[in-house]
């Protein structure tokens, strides 16, 4: 299993949107603060749960959104956009 930084002191990393981007994923959907995972040819990282209205779910405190997990086939390695594994 990979382990993939999403997290930069540049915000927004171009790389890591790129690289969500080009798996599929709305880079506005991931949470920046994260390590994704790459797994049997899969790619998974953290999204903002959502209503269905779009708005998102705060947690049980109410001081944070709600984590959900989305995976997704592996369309693009993360070294095609200068990202590397820990």
């Amino acid at each position: 299993m990979q382990r993939i930084p999403l997290n930069s002191q540049k915000a927004p990393n171009a790389d890591v949107i790129a690289f969500v981007a080009a798996n599929g994923i709305d880079p506005n959907e991931v949470i920046a603060d994260q390590l994704a995972y790459i797994a049997n040819s899969q790619l998974t990282v953290d999204v903002f749960v959502r209503r269905d209205d779009g708005t998102k779910v705060l947690d049980h405190s109410g001081d944070r959104y709600t984590r959900g997990s989305l995976t997704v086939p592996l369309l693009s390695a993360p070294e095609n956009h200068n990202l590397r594994s820990l």
